[in-house]
């Protein structure tokens, strides 16, 4: 009779677990978990950096400047010894930080939480490209 509740109780418990891998709804609906995938198709051209960078955060439900921007190279000859060090880090720069050293063609990636998003000035449009998960 015990082996029953049991198996009843597990049962029970296993049909109201989420399956893996989707979607835990939390507070007023949102989703908690989202793929790098479903962010980037999220995600449209933007007419500065700043737009992008708060955009990013809108869909991911986190405040703007919690978004850092990763430049792999920069050819900037006036960058301060501060910010030129902050280029190959992780942590990235403020959008702030970045903004002046961003130029047309030149690919760099929005950092927030758990995911990187690679992006590209073009022309006056910085736009989006694909979003991965952080290293």
């Amino acid at each position: 009779m015990r082996r029953l509740i049991v198996v009843g109780i597990w049962l029970l418990l296993a049909a109201c677990a989420p399956a893996a891998g989707d979607a835990v709804e939390g507070p007023a609906g949102a989703a908690v978990e989202r793929t790098p995938e479903d962010i980037a198709a999220a995600l449209t051209e933007t007419a500065s950096l700043e737009e992008a960078a708060s955009q990013l955060a809108s869909v991911l439900q986190i405040a703007p400047d919690a978004v850092r921007v990763r430049i792999q190279d920069s050819n900037c000859s006036v960058c301060n010894i501060e910010i030129r060090t902050k280029l190959g880090t992780l942590e990235g720069l403020s959008v702030d930080e970045a903004a002046p050293l961003i130029e047309v063609n030149m690919t760099f990636w929005l950092a927030a939480e758990d995911v990187v998003c690679e992006y590209a000035l073009l022309g006056d449009a910085f736009t989006p490209r694909t979003c991965q998960p952080a290293l």
